[in-house]
């Protein structure tokens, strides 16, 4: 009997691949879930959504949600992507000042971190 229960839950687990893992929200109309973490705990066949224990927020319990599969992503490659666009933003921001510095007459420096610019175009 117990071996039932455990092929069940593997079959359950091989159906809903995101069972049991650590997820963040994404792609919600809601602000105040994208980027939240949580534990999915398991799927609910009747509403087609998994059920999501979110990471509690600062004096708050944690508490389940149903979210559809497209709004979750796992926890590491939610962060992965996360650090490329911070390491892809940066890259920017480094051409950008070596392009100013160049505008300047000056020759970008290694040394010299990159500054944010403002830059407006007018056209006309």
């Amino acid at each position: 009997e117990i071996l039932a229960i455990e092929d069940s839950d593997q079959a359950k687990k091989d159906a809903h691949p995101f069972i049991g893992e650590r997820i963040k929200i994404t792609g919600t109309s809601r602000d105040d879930l994208n980027g939240t973490g949580g534990l999915v705990q398991d799927f609910d066949e009747t509403k087609g959504r998994y059920v999501v224990l979110l990471d509690a927020k600062e004096g708050e319990e944690a508490k389940p949600f149903k979210l559809k599969s497209e709004n979750i992503k796992l926890e590491a490659e939610a962060d992965a992507e996360a650090a490329a666009a911070v390491a892809e933003a940066a890259d920017e921001d480094a051409e950008l000042a070596a392009a100013l510095a160049l505008s300047q007459g000056k020759a970008p420096s290694k040394d010299e971190p990159p500054r944010l610019l403002h830059v407006q175009i007018y056209r006309g």
